[in-house]
């Protein structure tokens, strides 16, 4: 987990205390410089206000910029006029609004492009990177609160058959819908992610092996009614793993989901299998 993962998982009040002390550092530090040797410091006041406009939002960055600002005006009062103090401290905050636009404008492409980041482009469901880091959270979660974890391998049978008779596009059409049919039928803590040509993964957190069955009950009849309504010959082999005690790693997960699944497509396709882990 990176620094920047840490802090955005951090609630506000947490976040606010950090913003509040780099701004004690700063001040501090700017009051030392400032009697002693007389150095400019403002400069540095961007740390907090920057620091409260990516984790916390634009509108305590705005009050951040305004402390700063006020405990720079305090801090020059006793070496230069009242009127050079009070315009420097203008300068700085309009500087500091300057910062806080740039930043935020910032944050919002950096977050668009990490989304995009994290979206299949033909399904505009997640992709593996996305059911990956959500996985992990999920994994997480189970081993501090020691609860059960699902995850079910969705694959379309003879789906590259099929693609070579009706050609790609109506393949493209194939995944797209099955996609949004997984996605309608799933709870909303649940997510379906696609991970392969024609293999679906659907992360479960918190999920028993009887909760997951009706979940995937729900989803299956969906994508049979899909298909129907389409008049398309599509059919879904399913496997489903839930995990009493949370497994090693999403190696594991993945890898056992992925074998229920196979035996499922060697076993002659078109059902449903479930097996429970204990350990």
């Amino acid at each position: 987990m990176t620094l920047r993962e840490y802090l955005e998982a951090r609630s506000k009040s947490v976040l606010a205390a950090i913003g509040v002390s780099l701004l004690s550092v700063v001040a501090g530090i700017d009051y030392i410089t400032s009697t002693r040797y007389v150095l400019e410091f403002s400069p540095f006041y961007l740390v907090p206000v920057a620091f409260c406009t990516w984790f916390i939002g634009k509108n305590a960055a705005v009050v951040m910029g305004l402390l700063c600002a006020g405990i720079g005006l305090a801090t020059r009062m006793h070496s230069i006029s009242r009127l050079s103090a009070l315009w420097d401290a203008l300068v700085w905050f309009g500087l500091y609004l300057a910062a806080i636009i740039v930043l935020s404008q910032l944050k919002k492409l950096y977050e668009r492009e990490r989304s995009l980041s994290r979206l299949d482009p033909l399904t505009h469901i997640a992709n593996r990177r996305a059911l990956l880091e959500s996985a992990t959270a999920a994994l997480n979660s189970a081993k501090r609160h020691r609860t059960t974890i699902s995850l079910a391998y969705i694959d379309l049978d003879d789906f590259k058959q099929m693609n070579d008779l009706l050609g790609h596009a109506a393949g493209d059409k194939v995944l797209r819908v099955t996609a949004l049919s997984i996605r309608g039928a799933l709870r909303p803590t649940d997510l379906v992610a696609r991970i392969g040509g024609d293999e679906f993964a659907v992360l479960l957190p918190e999920t028993t092996k009887a909760a997951a069955e009706r979940v995937i009950w729900r989803v299956r009849r969906a994508l049979e009614e899909t298909m129907q309504e389409q008049s398309w010959t599509v059919t879904f082999s399913i496997g489903i793993v839930t995990f009493l005690r949370p497994p090693r790693s999403i190696s594991e997960m993945l890898g056992k989901a992925d074998q229920v699944m196979y035996r499922v497509k060697s076993g002659g396709k078109n059902r449903t299998e479930q097996r429970e882990i204990a350990a």
